[in-house]
């Protein structure tokens, strides 16, 4: 993390890291404050702050005279993040993308669930429709729109297997920025409880997603996720 990151967000976001990857692995001891204040050239202050919130979000148990216990790690879907899922799963398990339906340019849906400018609107859109899976068990069906300008040869990339916001970043300079979303709890549909691998009607959460990026360019997503085997977070 670099500019004006708050260090106590820094050994978080480090300590948090090195648990989901194991470098400190479930029922081990954390080094001491002090040693993390020579680690990370920070104060205890601050290393008693990060370890608070460490504790709060279920990473770490700490006891007095003993020190902080890292606590074994569940899967977790980070959706609720504008870094997307590829970005924050990391090397919790093995994700990959199945492509439902390529992208392909056309008209925004009627009913839209975001408002549209006037520009979007007469740009249109790039819908693609995607799958993805953990451990080979499907967790979310995704509809990504995007709106249809300065992105050239979209459609004929491949995204199996490959982060969308990872592309937009390095193929076209574009970055997410910010973005807001909505979530309710949904019957799932045949088509989504196929998807799913689920009984029609089971209850799904629904998320509805709006990215703004770096060049004023928007991302919109609709996302069906199953989490029975799993727990939604956010970082932010």
């Amino acid at each position: 993390m670099e500019g004006n990151t708050p260090r106590h967000r820094i050994v978080y976001e480090t300590i948090r890291k090195n648990i989901e990857e194991h470098v400190y692995p479930g029922d081990s001891l954390l080094p001491s404050e002090n040693e993390m204040c020579v680690l990370f050239g920070v104060t205890r202050p601050t290393i008693r702050q990060a370890l608070t919130r460490l504790e709060n979000d279920g990473f770490i148990k700490r006891h007095q005279g003993k020190g902080s216990i890292v606590q074994k790690v569940h899967h977790r879907l980070g959706i609720l993040s504008i870094k997307g899922v590829s970005q924050i799963l990391g090397t919790q398990g093995s994700l990959t993308t199945k492509i439902i339906k390529k992208p392909s340019v056309g008209l925004w849906p009627n009913n839209f669930m975001y408002e549209l400018t006037e520009e979007e609107k007469s740009l249109g859109c790039i819908r693609m429709e995607r799958l993805r899976l953990l451990d080979d068990k499907p967790i979310i069906y995704d509809i990504v729109h995007l709106v249809n300008v300065d992105i050239p040869r979209f459609c004929q990339k491949k995204y199996e297997n490959r982060s969308l916001f990872s592309t937009l970043k390095n193929d076209y300079g574009i970055d997410v920025i910010d973005g807001q979303q909505n979530i309710r709890a949904k019957n799932a549909n045949k088509d989504v409880a196929s998807l799913l691998q689920i009984s029609r009607g089971k209850a799904v959460l629904h998320l509805e997603g709006a990215h703004y990026t770096s060049k004023k360019i928007r991302v919109f997503s609709e996302a069906y996720c199953h989490t029975n085997h799993f727990y939604l977070y956010g970082s932010f």
